[in-house]
């Protein structure tokens, strides 16, 4: 299992950083014109079709790895896996707008209103890399079950619990009717019930992380510093410990960024291939400041409010839960519970949905409307089922699936991304490639 996740950790900061270079810095060079062709765009043209799509994968990578992902992250790897999850995130920019690219493309020589890297595998390899795209469809339904609902819906059951003493059942009661509703509905309803209900959770969750910080303020510039000292190892190294806690700081950042923003996964592409009328360079930006919110904005925040906490600093609570629920409680006393619960709860219940439809649109086997049944009914028992699921087994599983997608959607990556970025290095500030 570590050789997995060390081999994997690898190839997304090789994959990284050769797009990076091979794009000459584009996701920070020329950053602003990320926003105009994104945000710009809509307020200007009011097209939403483009942010309707990253509303989905937004939707699906802000989960509940922006908080006990990132708690965990600390508590396991210290403050300088908050690093190495920075530059998870920085390379990951070039990543997501890499693949999303690619499969948007692909998608619109073929006429087709879907795509995703199991068919650009499928048609652009040749020889048995063919059959990597089937793995990479088989892996990712598998990763709807596990990464995108048992771990999202076990977090629910949760916090509903702590914030708002609610029981397994009405829970269940709630839940399952709406996610019904969605998964049975056209791709119109994932998209419209993302774009209004993704924006929101985040600025609710945004501006209460924000208020913690404040509330610490005198311990933010030395939280700060040691994410930058812990994560080059100083503090291992004149204190004589071994290397093995940098490789551990170095592993848990990479897959704990990994597991948040979804970069090099080929999940999220998914999503931005069924947009209405997508343009790959577009499409490909969105995916920029997808990873951006998620990585740079949300989990950064996060960490920064662990971190220059009296109680992590304390070192009384090292359960990474019970940590930012205790962060919470004594910021905003009990209602900070209930605006946690609120929190987690929505980017989870955003997760499932996300995922689900990363589910539906992977099954490229079949056209039968009876397989689409039956995953969806499975996608529902998952939910319940996951208040008796193993939390530990299910974070061994998330990280396999993930890594399991990474290495097909890599392989992708490694032979066509660098014509995706390649344009990029001549643009202008104010110019789109051809």
């Amino acid at each position: 299992m570590g050789v997995l996740l060390y081999f994997c950790a690898s190839l997304l900061i090789v994959n990284g950083v050769y797009l990076t270079v091979r794009s000459k810095f584009f996701q920070v060079r020329n950053l602003k014109t990320v926003f105009s062709v994104t945000f710009g765009k809509l307020f200007k043209s009011r097209d939403s079709n483009g942010f309707k799509a990253m509303s989905i994968a937004l939707g699906s990578t802000i989960g509940i790895g922006n908080i006990i992902g990132v708690a965990a992250a600390v508590t396991v790897g210290g403050p300088g896996a908050v690093f190495w999850m920075l530059i998870t995130g920085f390379t990951g920019m070039i990543v997501k707008y890499a693949e999303t690219y690619i499969c948007v493309k692909e998608a619109k020589e073929n006429n087709r209103s879907f795509g995703g890297p199991m068919y650009v595998i499928k048609n652009k390899s040749v020889g048995f890399l063919k059959y990597f795209g089937a793995v990479f469809a088989l892996v990712c339904i598998l990763a709807s079950f596990f990464s995108g609902n048992l771990i999202q819906a076990k977090s629910i059951y949760r916090f509903a619990e702590i914030g708002f003493d609610l029981s397994f059942v009405p829970v269940t009661v709630v839940m399952l009717p709406v996610l019904l509703i969605i998964l049975l509905g056209k791709d119109r309803l994932y998209q419209n019930f993302s774009a209004v209900f993704v924006p929101l959770m985040s600025v609710f969750y945004i501006v209460a992380a924000l208020i913690i910080i404040f509330s610490n303020i005198v311990f933010v510039p030395q939280a700060v510093l040691s994410i930058f000292t812990s994560a080059l190892g100083f503090k291992q190294i004149t204190g004589g410990f071994s290397g093995a806690l940098l490789s551990q700081c170095l592993r848990t950042g990479v897959m704990k960024g990994l597991f948040s923003n979804e970069a090099g996964m080929g999940s999220s592409p998914i999503a931005h291939s069924g947009a209405k009328n997508a343009d790959p360079f577009c499409q490909g930006c969105w995916g920029i400041v997808e990873v951006f919110i998620d990585t740079v904005v949300v989990c950064m925040l996060t960490a920064v409010a662990v971190l220059s906490s009296p109680l992590y600093l304390s070192g009384a609570v090292t359960d990474p839960f019970v940590l930012i629920c205790e962060i919470f409680k004594s910021t905003f006393g009990t209602f900070g519970l209930k605006a946690l619960s609120i929190s987690a709860c929505c980017f989870a219940f955003a997760s499932i949905i996300g995922w689900s439809y990363y589910g539906v649109k992977a099954e490229f086997f079949t056209d039968n409307p009876f397989v689409k049944k039956v995953y969806i009914i499975l996608f529902l028992l998952c939910v319940p089922l996951s208040i008796i699921a193993g939390e530990q087994l299910i974070w061994i599983l998330t990280d396999i699936f993930n890594s399991a997608m990474l290495i097909p959607n890599s392989v992708m990556l490694l032979s066509l991304g660098g014509s995706a970025v390649s344009p990029l290095k001549t643009m202008s500030r104010r110019t789109k490639p051809t």
